[in-house]
């Protein structure tokens, strides 16, 4: 008998049905939160940034740290692109 087929044999075979998962684990649906975010500038420049996270809070941070630097800028609209 050849090595490679000694060896298959000789493998432990799985048991029971696979569904995919880790076992020991449960899936839960993570949330994901998606928002185009509107900011103005004091001298009136506007600029629109996306941010994601798992919570609105996360997205905003994401999004305000997408802005050229050197401005103050404030929120001033969010709208949701993706999330619950």
């Amino acid at each position: 008998m050849n090595e490679t087929l000694q060896m298959r044999r000789s493998a432990p075979r799985a048991r029971g049905r696979c569904n995919g998962r880790v076992a020991g684990t449960r899936s839960q649906p993570v949330r994901q939160v998606v928002l185009t975010v509107d900011f103005e500038s004091p001298d009136g420049r506007r600029w629109s940034a996306i941010g994601g996270g798992s919570t609105t809070s996360e997205a905003h941070a994401f999004a305000r740290a997408s802005l050229p630097d050197g401005v103050p800028w404030r929120r001033v609209g969010s709208r949701d692109l993706y999330g619950d």
